[in-house]
């Protein structure tokens, strides 16, 4: 086998969230949109976050958030459980990671793949690595068109990557 070297290696994964299973409510979390009914309550045997936009509201992209501590190349994992109910018109819940240089502007962002499932719980994950000259993140749960989306049982894990030290003296590759 060839010897290849890497560049960057796993040393440690961190987890910077505050209250993912929101047994303390919307404590910790951002509300981005407070035209929109965002909160915590009771619902299916558990305290989840509740997203709702009524018929009456303009489709947007209401969210709740958490500001997150992230440098280049950091990779970035958030897993939840989501659902929506008398979901129309847009994408539905789900969750993303939005990424802002040092001006605070939105460099790009990750989401999670849409919800095909309704009236049900689903697991939902988004991946993303944090790219260059990034200062800060955001991860956000979502809801975008009319209904209501439910999360609970939020996590994140934020690994993140430093160089190796280059390999000393001759290296052979053998194809």
């Amino acid at each position: 086998m060839p010897f290849l070297p890497v560049i960057f290696s796993v040393l440690s994964a961190i987890s910077g969230l505050t209250n993912g299973s929101f047994d303390e409510g919307l404590n910790g979390w951002e509300i981005s949109s407070p035209q929109y009914t965002c909160k915590a309550m009771h619902y299916d045997g558990k305290t989840v976050a509740t997203i709702i936009v009524l018929p009456t509201q303009e489709v947007s992209f209401p969210s709740i958030y958490q500001i997150l501590d992230v440098a280049e190349g950091d990779f970035l994992e958030a897993h939840a459980v989501a659902r929506h109910e008398d979901f129309s018109q847009g994408y539905g819940a789900y969750m993303c990671f939005e990424f802002f240089d040092a001006d605070a502007k939105r460099m790009n962002y990750s989401q999670s793949p849409q919800l095909l499932e309704k009236d049900q719980w689903v697991p939902v994950t988004v991946r993303a690595v944090a790219p260059p000259g990034v200062k800060s993140a955001r991860l956000l749960l979502l809801m975008n068109g009319f209904g209501r989306a439910f999360f609970d049982d939020v996590t994140y894990i934020n690994t993140t990557a430093e160089p190796l030290a280059r390999p000393e003296g001759a290296i052979t590759l053998t194809l």
